[in-house]
């Protein structure tokens, strides 16, 4: 299908940006997706996260709804939020995010001065959806306490009070002494992500430091020294 031309899209960007019309929008975003040498699927999957936008933009109060030529990252966030408060998948979230995104780059991409197709608005940029709280495993205290008072159990505490802050299995077998600094109660993740250190984690680490070997204290070492698949048996020993 032939691309409208420039003034063609320069009114559609309007439309869209006062009044949220998607005839104009679903149009557009083709025009931009042409443009971007997009196939048919991530055009399709695109507009599922531009329509999604729009239906957001058009159930606020209109004094309240921001132009979409414009949006900022508390207004993308909002959008997320809102999102969020229908229950979707995150994937699916995600998914809407980078539709959505597209929508406000198209709509720049077609403006004519002195907005146009800026390299820097990026309302999107770094706002995902809150990751969902983990599950705790339910362990059975009885069990814990069975276990004699060895490396093994101090490992598991240890193990238990890093998945109480967040962590996943995998997460806190990969955690090295490098990434752990006791004195400062903190932990660092991936992405330069740091996670404050309770009592639990701190106390365990600490008896689980002097149970190891020397050499194991080492800053390249991992402090639990379990396999994913190890972790988890122990833990169904403590359900």
């Amino acid at each position: 299908m032939t691309p409208t031309s420039a003034r063609h899209r320069q009114n559609d960007s309007h439309e869209i940006a006062f009044t949220g019309n998607k005839t104009c929008a679903r149009r557009l975003l083709r025009d931009y997706g042409f443009d971007k040498r997009w196939s048919n699927e991530t055009l399709r999957a695109r507009w599922d996260g531009a329509a999604a936008l729009l239906d957001w933009w058009r159930a606020l109060p209109p004094a309240m709804r921001p132009p979409l030529n414009s949006l900022n990252q508390d207004d993308a966030r909002a959008f997320i939020a809102s999102l969020e408060r229908r229950g979707l998948a995150r994937s699916t979230i995600k998914s809407y995010r980078v539709g959505a995104d597209a929508l406000t780059q198209a709509v720049r991409w077609a403006w004519e001065m002195p907005v146009g197709e800026d390299p820097h608005y990026r309302p999107f940029e770094g706002v995902q959806p809150r990751p969902k709280p983990r599950a705790v495993p339910q362990l059975d205290q009885a069990k814990l306490e069975a276990l004699p008072h060895d490396q093994r159990r101090t490992k598991l505490e240890v193990l238990l009070a890093l998945l109480d802050l967040g962590l996943s299995v995998p997460e806190a077998c990969s955690c090295t002494w490098a990434m752990i600094d006791v004195s400062t109660r903190a932990l660092t993740r991936p992405g330069a992500r740091r996670v404050a250190l309770g009592v639990p984690a701190v106390r365990a680490l600490e008896a689980l430091w002097w149970a190891q070997a020397e050499y194991r204290r080492n800053v390249y070492y991992t402090a639990l020294a379990w396999s994913p698949e190890t972790a988890r048996k122990w833990l169904k020993k403590v359900r």
